[in-house]
């Protein structure tokens, strides 16, 4: 399936594609030679993630979602032909496991916050402002700093 849509993508440019079993994709590979190629999809946003406008995903159903909620998550346009995702985004969301900080950009909530259900924000402004293509700075103060009592960690009881 991955192999005709991306026949239908022709006039785009391939940058990047990425496949545990090479010898199946060996074809498609061959008819992308420019682009670069993994077996990891982790690995390839790490290393190709500035150079990736957009992903079309094509894996079998228990594997799309990590790798969707990770592009999403990064702000990557993205196409998968699957529409019980929805239903998965809005599992994780529900199990606290993933959060929506602005429409479809969401943050995947690390282990330590998943019972709050928030995410500090310096776990995704940098991300965010990138994908807003805004320009930002951060200033973060804590409670007692702000009313002016410094040193004190039990301020509010």
């Amino acid at each position: 399936m991955g192999r005709r849509n991306l026949a239908n993508m022709k006039t785009e440019n391939i940058v990047v594609l990425c496949d545990v079993d090479w010898s199946y994709a060996a074809k498609t590979f061959n008819d992308y030679p420019k682009a670069r190629q993994f077996k990891d999809w982790r690995m390839m946003f790490d290393q190709m993630g500035k150079s990736i406008d957009a992903i079309m995903v094509a894996t079998p159903d228990p594997t799309h979602v990590g790798v969707v909620a990770h592009a999403i998550t990064f702000g990557k346009h993205t196409y998968v032909q699957k529409p019980h995702l929805l239903n998965s985004l809005y599992r994780l969301t529900i199990k606290k496991r993933i959060v929506s900080v602005y429409k479809v950009f969401y943050v995947i909530i690390p282990p330590q916050y998943a019972a709050k259900g928030i995410v500090p924000p310096m776990y995704y402004i940098s991300q965010l402002m990138e994908y807003l293509d805004k320009p930002y700075y951060i200033s973060l103060l804590n409670a007692a700093e702000l009313h002016g009592r410094y040193g004190k960690s039990n301020v509010f009881r």
